[in-house]
């Protein structure tokens, strides 16, 4: 093993529901402005992954894989028998840090699991106005009791959410981020990751971000009714034309002004990486652990489908400098790599449960030679599986006995289902998502066990529940 003073800084700073498209450096935005300068700059003094893909369509799928190396599903004690990142980084002289902010991704799901400071941010609100004080009990027995009306529903979220998001804002989080920076010595590696929830609806920007100008001119109580929406577009019987091209329209602008909230934080630690001379000697990663859905596929947010707006994610990866690299990557890359590729930076061997592989090379050579990439999710009954080739897209929803097979090169949106045109392609898909699914066992969705009434509504106010 490396000495200590030989091995890289890493920094992982992860967006929640970031979709690659919004970020410049992929080159797809179709507005003229330009929201992502610092993850773009990231990219041109490092690399940017061009087919990274996430295990799964949520946070806490997603993070099981890019913390554990394992799939989602092969565990049905979840977190709790599987090494995480940075419990083998700690073993291998690491200083570690987290600062969370997503209920998934707490102590009840054994994140903290390796980590010397941990911060737990959920439960605390953003307190844009300095009148965040509304009862949570109250407004919670209020919320339940107006779901069933979506016109009172809206009315109840929209007082719930006047005065503040449903979570800390990126710089509440920096606060104390760029405090733990400058205390640290860094006489020995560092681990640091944080987690920044702001893209995730609601959509509330703060008020210099709601002057962009891409960002219509809408009242604040106009916001809050726009957001209510993505939650409440998964009941039954919502009457979906309601959602029209000009409430798309909003939402995404609402949407991309967190996004743009989220890269000025960003900026703010890179900046306090460079004052505390850290920055030449880190690994930097930026990544999202999904996208959002804006109707590609008559959803909004991020419900349990496998689509690409959802998996086919941003991932930017600056090098220290003394590490070669090329500034694009092709070619697929899980999240199952993210611990075996860190690890490799760091001189680490990975444990035999590890099921990812280090694309470490890939920085010199700019492509990654996996073949398949496989997504899954469970929800209540239903489970989805897909696996990604280079070519293809297959999608299996058992609850609904539902296939789907898409061919990527001429239908990146995924919108022509082409399985019966193409059976000899959907067969072979097919035995390899069986055999996936024969090693894993049959699983039924834990996400949401043994959780008490505090996380059970911080999960509700994102809309999880």
């Amino acid at each position: 093993m490396p000495d200590p003073a030989d091995r890289p800084h890493v920094v992982f700073l992860t967006v929640d529901s970031l979709r690659r498209d919004d970020v410049g450096c992929y080159g797809q935005l179709d507005i003229e402005y330009d929201l992502t300068p610092q993850i773009d700059t990231l990219a041109d003094e490092g690399a940017r992954f061009d087919a990274a893909i996430s295990n799964g369509p949520s946070t806490l799928y997603s993070f099981l894989a890019s913390q554990t190396s394992t799939y989602p599903l092969e565990d049905e004690e979840h977190t709790r028998n599987r090494p995480f990142l940075a419990e083998e980084l700690s073993k291998g002289g690491y200083e570690t840090a987290a600062f969370v902010t997503n209920p998934f991704l707490t102590t009840h799901y054994g994140f903290d699991r390796g980590f010397d400071h941990f911060r737990d941010f959920t439960g605390s609100e953003a307190d844009d106005e300095g009148t965040a004080g509304l009862k949570r009990d109250f407004m919670d027995k209020l919320n339940r009791a107006l779901r069933r009306s979506p016109f009172l529903y809206e009315i109840a979220k929209g007082v719930k959410n006047f005065s503040s998001a449903p979570f800390p804002r990126a710089g509440q989080v920096n606060d104390e981020v760029v405090t733990y920076l400058e205390s640290t010595d860094g006489d020995d590696p560092l681990f640091l990751w944080a987690h920044y929830m702001d893209p995730h609806h609601p959509y509330l920007p703060e008020p210099e971000y709601r002057d962009l100008p891409f960002v219509p001119s809408l009242s604040k109580w106009e916001i809050i009714r726009l957001s209510a929406k993505i939650d409440l577009i998964k009941r039954d019987d919502y009457d979906r034309t309601n959602i029209t091209d000009e409430t798309l329209s909003n939402l995404r602008a609402l949407y991309r002004a967190q996004i743009k909230r989220t890269d000025d934080a960003i900026k703010r630690v890179v900046r306090s990486l460079k004052e505390n001379g850290l920055y030449d000697d880190t690994l930097l990663i930026i990544a999202s652990d999904h996208g959002d859905e804006f109707f590609e596929h008559g959803s909004l947010g991020h419900s349990p489908q496998l689509y690409d707006e959802l998996i086919h994610v941003p991932f930017v990866v600056k090098t220290p400098a003394d590490h070669e690299t090329i500034e694009s990557v092709e070619g697929l890359m899980a999240y199952l790599d993210i611990p075996p590729t860190v690890l490799d930076f760091a001189g680490i061997t990975p444990p035999s449960s590890m099921r990812g592989e280090s694309v470490r090379e890939s920085f010199e050579t700019g492509a990654t030679d996996r073949e398949h990439v496989i997504s899954e999710y469970t929800y209540w009954d239903d489970r989805i599986t897909s696996l990604r080739t280079p070519e293809w897209k297959y999608i299996v929803d058992y609850l609904h006995d539902r296939e789907e097979l898409f061919d990527i090169n001429t239908d990146p949106t995924e919108q022509t289902n082409v399985l019966s045109d193409t059976p000899d392609v959907a067969a072979e898909l097919r035995e390899i998502v069986r055999t996936h699914l024969d090693a894993e066992g049959e699983h039924q969705s834990t996400a949401y066990d043994d959780i008490d009434d505090e996380m059970r509504g911080q999960l509700e106010d994102l809309g999880y529940l």
